[in-house]
């Protein structure tokens, strides 16, 4: 195949899956891994890709962050299940932190059956939720950003680094094959990087679409999570990462 057109093709896998890693494309496209790297090199300074560890994303959907009202109808009753699963970790007297993305919010409805809970988040409107229930509440501060009504950056991060929680929920925008966690952008991968350290358990909520899925951002490994909690079983090397590093 010409070069050319084993360009276009990899572009058109891309239109459709957004982003993939490297040897999927290879696989894929029947090339090897070496000459991917070189097509993958060609199509970044022509500016249609960005290359991210192991992977490529299409440079339209590189920076993209999806506002939450429109996460919030993505994929909703695969979230709900993840959302109703997670709550298992959670037990009365819990400290638990709650990320702000759309499966966290799902949440919400769940936490009305335990007692004395004390939630930390940088999410507005879970903060707001979990007062109305008569939990305790640490809202985390920082600089707003308006598309979700979380708090992050430099002040955010310096306030959860001062606080423990027994329980973190997460969620991230993918996870590839061999179990690297992304987002799309910047200062929401790097406050969460910061709140992992403060937890005792960490649990990735993650519905089926986010598999096989990479972003720009790096947030770290599944072998650095306790917990995936997925509505569909997961590929057997994911389970076998899971909590490989917090084990050791």
């Amino acid at each position: 195949m010409l070069s050319f057109d084993r360009q276009q093709e990899i572009l058109a896998l891309l239109e459709k899956h957004h982003s993939m890693t490297v040897r999927h494309l290879a696989e894929t496209v029947h090339t090897s891994e070496a000459t991917m790297r070189r097509d993958l090199v060609f199509l970044e300074k022509q500016g249609f890709v960005t290359r991210v560890f192991g992977g490529v994303v299409l440079t339209k959907y590189s920076s993209m962050h999806i506002p939450l009202s429109a996460r919030q109808q993505e994929n909703r009753l695969a979230k709900a299940e993840v959302a109703a699963r997670a709550v298992q970790y959670i037990h009365d007297g819990s400290i638990v932190l709650l990320n702000g993305s759309s499966t966290c919010q799902l949440m919400l409805p769940h936490l009305r059956r335990f007692q004395k809970l004390t939630i930390v988040s940088h999410s507005l409107p879970i903060c707001k939720a979990a007062v109305e229930m008569n939990h305790s509440v640490y809202c985390i501060g920082g600089a707003l950003n308006l598309q979700d009504y979380t708090n992050t950056g430099y002040y955010a991060e310096g306030m959860i680094s001062q606080l423990h929680v027994d329980v973190m929920f997460f969620s991230c925008s993918g996870v590839s094959e061999d179990g690297e966690m992304t987002g799309v952008y910047e200062a929401g991968v790097s406050y969460l990087h910061t709140a992992m350290r403060r937890a005792d358990m960490r649990c990735l909520l993650c519905d089926s679409t986010k598999i096989g899925k990479t972003f720009p951002y790096r947030l770290g490994s599944v072998e650095d999570v306790d917990h995936i909690i997925c509505d569909t079983e997961l590929p057997q090397e994911l389970q076998r990462l899971i909590g490989a590093n917090r084990h050791k």
